[in-house]
């Protein structure tokens, strides 16, 4: 078949065309699905290449993606970006979680999901560091140091902490010890008086003995000024020694011993009321009748 217009000479298949037309229909089914793969395929790699938190509160590393319970998870990386130094920094990132810090240092009031804890009593909430459960409150308001991993499980977790774990669970993990010899050390100066300085080594004495030694000094003089008693009320001092010491006996054996000190001294608000009642009953007059017979 022959086509002339304006002088050419112009011949088509018509099956050609009908063939044409079926390639580009198949082509076009073709070509997505197979851009659709690869994007596919680029983003499992790309998924994989992203570092996934590895959790260990159920007592076995597993993705935090896996755990079913409410987990909110605080990196190495994020420790130390966001600041984090006491319980009382990652708390206050943690959504239904709460502390109130207003007594004498050492004592907290730990509200989670609405349970909270009665004065001088024990919190909701099971806190273990390096799976040693922290089992006097006082140990919970110590100096965050060195940390590489923070947990916090919400709901019952009593099946894997024991007591006092209805509100949930607080799981906390110090750094390992490295089998090359390193080590930093780390000072903070701020208003208030706040001298800090933080400092840790880890080695290995052998190829099966591996060590790490950590230790914190805090001193802080306190913002609250206290006109009648002429000082500083909000005053704390801190000092913390902590070492690991893991021995790879065998394949199959390890031995892992830890050792910690801490001791804290301070006063808040409290303190400062305590005192000016004791100056308050020594000034007041005593008075003696005496009964006249």
């Amino acid at each position: 078949m022959v086509n002339q217009q304006q002088g050419l000479d112009m011949p088509i298949n018509i099956k050609t065309i009908k063939h044409s037309l079926c390639a580009c229909a198949v082509a076009s089914a073709i070509v997505p699905s197979t851009l659709l793969a690869a994007e596919a395929k680029g983003n499992d790699s790309a998924t994989s290449e992203m570092d996934v938190i590895q959790v260990t509160s159920r007592h076995r590393t597993e993705s935090i993606q896996n755990v079913p319970i409410a987990i909110t998870a605080f990196s190495e990386q994020e420790i130390e970006d966001m600041g984090i130094e006491r319980a009382s920094d990652f708390i206050a990132m943690t959504p239904n979680m709460s502390i109130s810090e207003t007594q004498n240092a050492g004592t907290s009031f730990i509200t989670i999901r609405g349970l909270s804890q009665v004065r001088n009593g024990e919190s909701p909430i099971a806190v273990s560091v390096d799976g040693v459960l922290q089992i006097s409150p006082n140990q919970f308001n110590q100096e965050l140091f060195d940390i590489a991993q923070i947990e916090i499980l919400k709901g019952p977790q009593g099946a894997l902490y024991g007591r006092n774990a209805i509100g949930g669970a607080i799981n906390i993990t110090t750094r390992m010890p490295t089998e090359e010899t390193m080590g930093y050390i780390e000072t903070d100066i701020g208003n208030g008086g706040l001298k800090s300085i933080t400092g840790a080594i880890s080695g290995s004495l052998s190829d099966d003995f591996l060590y790490r030694l950590t230790a914190s000094k805090k001193d802080f003089d306190g913002l609250i000024d206290n006109v009648y008693l002429d000082e500083k009320v909000d005053f704390q001092e801190d000092t913390n020694l902590r070492g690991r010491f893991i021995w790879n006996i065998s394949d199959s054996f390890t031995a892992d011993l830890r050792l910690a000190q801490g001791k804290t001294e301070g006063g808040l608000l409290t303190m400062c009321i305590s005192r000016c009642l004791e100056l308050m009953m020594q000034m007041i007059p005593v008075f003696k009748l005496n009964r006249i017979t």
